[in-house]
């Protein structure tokens, strides 16, 4: 029986053995790990329907990009769908990846200043206003991507349940974006 080769391989801090061949499957992958439990949504959309809750440290393979690349689709547990790049460690640069989602773009026509995305550290309360005096008005759990709108103090403002305002306490708020853009509102 022929001998097998094995090399040794360091990903994302952990030695691993591969055959020869599996090396050269691998070689065209970028591998993602969560940094948080993460919902898997049906769309690169942070207001699309949840798929599955992927566990924090779960390595997968990325497939597939939206044309920012602030989306990557991955497939977890036979579901396709699409997680907030900014809660992934990654294994290279996503731009290699196929745009999978997403309408074509054009970096010209792109604003000078995006939209702030973001998502809860925690499991966090929703509150009606910019305070703890206002009313919870419902949950928003860790790893949930959102888009903020505003701020006001040490609060950010967002589309809760795509339909009202809600309100998050900005130290428990993970961002991707110079939130120093963001318009000051009153509730």
């Amino acid at each position: 029986m022929p001998r097998m080769r094995w090399i040794n391989v360091l990903l994302l801090g952990t030695i691993v053995l591969l055959a020869p061949g599996y090396l050269l499957r691998a070689a065209n992958t970028i591998t993602v790990k969560t940094l948080a439990d993460m919902n898997l949504l049906s769309a690169p959309d942070p207001m699309a329907d949840v798929l599955a809750v992927i566990p924090s440290g779960t390595l997968l393979t990325a497939l597939g990009r939206d044309p920012l690349a602030y989306w990557v689709q991955v497939n977890y547990k036979g579901q396709t769908g699409w997680l907030f790049e900014s809660f992934l460690a990654r294994s290279a640069a996503f731009d290699p990846l196929p745009v999978v989602g997403g309408s074509p773009s054009n970096p010209q026509l792109e604003p000078e200043i995006g939209p702030v995305r973001a998502a809860a550290s925690i499991d966090m309360n929703v509150r009606a206003g910019p305070g703890l005096e206002y009313a919870i008005i419902g949950h928003l759990p860790q790893g949930q991507a959102i888009v903020l709108d505003g701020k006001s103090g040490a609060w950010y403002r967002f589309r809760f349940n795509n339909q009202r305002e809600g309100w998050l306490w900005a130290a428990l708020v993970l961002t991707n974006g110079d939130q120093a853009n963001l318009p000051d509102v009153q509730p």
